[in-house]
């Protein structure tokens, strides 16, 4: 592990710490206290604002190409404004509420319920942290792959602020900014915060009968005059959002902080390619050309070019000093979302009677309990609760006509999946949990935990037939899920000196059931049991060279036992009221598996000012069984490896701050990320492939002496390279299949006045 880890720069990986290791060190929170990232043994990659911004990173999807084995993609359209988050092979991409994330995502320790939603812009963050392997016994609820744990700036009553401003590629506009105000000197302090970024969209959508006349092909549902029969775009973003908070500082030891927040964001559909169809007249011209048209060929109807979210949240932290061993923390927090998305599973085929829309409603409630304490210097503990509630309406509305699915599927009349929805989920979750941390030395520490977790949920089942609105087969039947966990930790870690301190662990974590949101007849309205994880982890943080170096790595061995996946050719029973038909999507407790790794961090900074980054994820994902999937039964072992799961990650930087002539600091830096080859599916099909890539971005940033003013200009994707970032395959259903390909070069420019 040492020679890998000093061979940092082959692996790669960029390590997000402070600018400076020497001086800088970030403070996180996963273990219930307040401690340094270095003193923390755990596999956390710890990214502070500063850092963000100075890499140019506004979104939450590039946070997981600066951290070892993980993933964080945009979501294929038809799952909408929801982000595939997956950590050491586990994860969630599919939004629909039937599923638990497999990745922990949370906003000031509040944890969102939802995949949908969780694709969000940053700004006025504190920090981001995200916690590696299985976090059943400390996060707020259990977080069976990790968690991404989102921090924003706390006001402090500095009567500061900034202000921001940008435009690039596209007609890129960023605007942002932030004031922190004393209303009550030493007691009571406002910070707001608010954010506009707009740009076009990337993807052309062409009319194909103005593209090809003479082709009998019916034209678009608008008239091309003079545009060269474009249409539109996809892929075009507009997001607003504001956010304040209340600090109240009553007495010493206490801390009430009120946080509210509300975002707007009416995106259009991800960028997509249609690189298979069922008509190849209609594959996409072009990686950043499509022919969709969001319109129903027999019905005529319209549907919008949207991938929408709108966010509102409301959370209220206290935090108080009962005696001088004795705290407590209450989190009490709701949140209300509603997403609107859009799709064409036959994309770019102007006889398309494929298309959806959907709508959801979402409301959860979440109060989390903490009572912390030490004895003398012996042991630090912390015993506490949890509560979450959530309510989820799904609702789609599909074009398209009976006969239309009938030709699809060459099949004789039968209960069909196409339907209009409007589901009902409802999910709660209980748990109590227990932490503690025995000093056994000055060096030596032992760490064990334990959470006992309790789930109830219920998909209700609400669906009309879309071309009659008579009640469909499965309208009015409701399925239930109810399971409990009981999670461990027990730890150990050791600090040899001030500059290095190791440690192992064993872990557990549990992702609950549910079940199948999409039967297409009553038989298949089938429930499916909760994963299981156990995790062995052995790890160092150093701090080496006068603490120049800083070099963290971490191995582990996991069992993964009952993975959910979905098995996209499921037969429907021999039930004689509901006649078989010739597919289905029904997820299945499917297989167990193992997953080795070892991952790398490093930041080093040999002179001043000249900071190095690298680090790297390697990762060895096998199944040991594995039922259900496409093409029947798989006995033993196989290749396969989990969706949006690489192999390998990595990437690199370097930046080095040149003192100018006034005092100012001119900052040149150069990253590169590398991704490794992904699968869409479970069933890692060649149609599912997301090839590997490499990217490189630079930029560089003018700070005045007083630091007041910021000049920064970033480019990203430097080379002009096109990849793809996921698939949605239906080659198995009706021949088609779509790649979100990402933006090419992007250049930004900004400037930011600190008042």
């Amino acid at each position: 592990m040492i020679a890998l880890g000093c061979a940092g720069a082959a692996l790669a990986q960029e390590t997000p710490q402070a600018d400076n290791v020497g001086t800088d060190d970030i403070i996180v929170t996963a273990q219930f206290r307040a401690q340094n990232l270095q003193d923390t043994p755990l596999a956390i990659t710890a990214v502070s604002g500063d850092t963000l911004d100075a890499r140019g990173i506004t979104s939450i999807d590039n946070v997981g190409k600066i951290a070892p084995n993980v993933n964080i993609s945009t979501s294929s359209a038809v799952h909408g404004p929801a982000a595939a988050i997956y950590i050491r092979g586990i994860g969630q991409f599919d939004s629909n509420p039937a599923f638990e994330p497999g990745v922990g995502v949370y906003f000031d320790d509040v944890y969102h319920g939802t995949v949908n939603g969780s694709f969000v812009d940053l700004f006025d963050i504190e920090r981001v942290e995200v916690l590696r392997g299985p976090q059943g016994t400390l996060s707020g609820k259990n977080s069976i792959g990790g968690s991404v744990k989102i921090y924003t700036k706390k006001p402090l009553g500095s009567n500061e602020g900034y202000l921001e401003a940008g435009y690039g590629t596209d007609n890129k506009i960023l605007v942002r900014g932030a004031f922190d105000a004393s209303l009550i000197k030493d007691q009571l302090f406002l910070r707001v915060s608010a954010m506009h970024q707009q740009q076009d969209g990337y993807v052309d959508l062409i009319d194909y009968a103005c593209a090809n006349p003479g082709s009998n092909v019916p034209p678009g549902p608008v008239t091309v005059k003079n545009k060269g029969c474009k249409t539109g775009t996809l892929g075009g973003k507009n997001v607003s959002g504001i956010a304040a908070a209340l600090r109240w500082v009553p007495a010493d030891g206490w801390d009430v902080t009120l946080r509210t927040d509300m975002v707007r964001d009416s995106s259009q559909v991800t960028g997509l390619q249609q690189v298979r169809s069922k008509d190849p007249r209609f594959i996409s011209p072009g990686p950043f050309k499509n022919y969709s048209n969001f319109k129903d060929f027999e019905t005529g109807e319209i549907y919008p070019n949207v991938s929408a979210v709108d966010s509102d949240g409301i959370a209220l932290n206290i935090d108080g000093k009962l005696t001088d061993n004795l705290s407590i923390q209450s989190i009490t927090a709701y949140r209300n979302m509603r997403a609107d998305y859009s799709n064409d599973q036959e994309g770019g085929n102007p006889f398309s009677n494929r298309l959806n829309y959907n709508h959801m409603r979402y409301h959860q409630f979440s109060q989390e309990l903490r009572l912390s304490g030490t004895v003398g210097s012996l042991a630090d503990w912390t015993v506490g609760g949890y509560y979450f509630d959530s309510y989820n309406n799904l609702a789609n509305r599909i074009a398209s006509s009976a006969a239309g699915v009938l030709d699809i599927l060459n099949a004789p009349a039968f209960p069909l999946n196409n339907v209009n929805n409007n589901d009902r989920v409802d999910n709660s979750s209980k748990s109590v949990f227990g932490h503690l941390v025995v000093h056994a030395t000055d060096s030596l520490n032992f760490v064990g935990g334990i959470r006992y977790t309790k789930d109830e949920k219920t998909y209700q089942f609400r669906q009309f037939r879309a071309w009659t609105d008579i009640p469909a087969p499965n309208n009015g039947l409701s399925a239930e899920f109810k399971g409990d966990h009981v999670d461990y930790r027990l730890g150990v870690d050791y600090r040899f000196s001030r500059d290095l301190m190791v440690y192992a662990q064993w872990s557990t974590g549990y992702k609950g059931g549910g079940t199948n949101p999409r039967p297409i007849n009553p038989t298949q309205i089938v429930s499916f049991n909760p994963e299981f994880l156990d995790s062995y982890e052995v790890g160092f943080k150093s701090d080496l060279f006068d603490r120049t170096l800083r070099l963290n790595m971490a191995a582990f061995y996991s069992k993964y036992k009952d993975i959910i996946l979905v098995d996209s050719q499921a037969c429907c029973g021999n039930d004689p009221a509901n006649p078989p038909a010739p597919f289905g999507i029904v997820p299945r407790n499917a297989g167990d598996a193992t997953i080795k790794g070892l991952e790398a961090e490093i930041n080093w900074e040999p002179v001043d000012r000249l900071i190095l980054t690298a680090g790297g994820g390697l990762l060895d994902f096998k199944y040991t069984s594995l039922t259900g999937l496409i093409g029947g039964p798989v006995p033993g072992a196989s290749p396969f490896i989990t969706p949006y799961t690489a192999k390998f990650n990595a990437n690199a930087g370097i930046s080095y701050g040149i003192e100018l002539g006034d005092g100012s600091i001119l900052t040149p830096r150069i990253d590169m990320t590398h991704q490794g080859r992904m699968y869409s599916e479970a069933n890692n099909a060649e149609t599912s492939l997301i090839k590997a890539f490499t990217l490189f971005n630079a930029a560089i940033a003018w700070k005045s002496q007083d630091k007041t003013w910021t000049a920064s200009l970033n480019v990203t994707n430097l080379g002009n390279k096109t990849y793809y970032t996921s698939a949605f395959d239906a080659t198995a259903f009706n021949g088609d299949l779509q790649h979100a390909v990402a933006r090419k070069r992007q250049v930004f420019f900004s400037i930011r006045r600190n008042f």
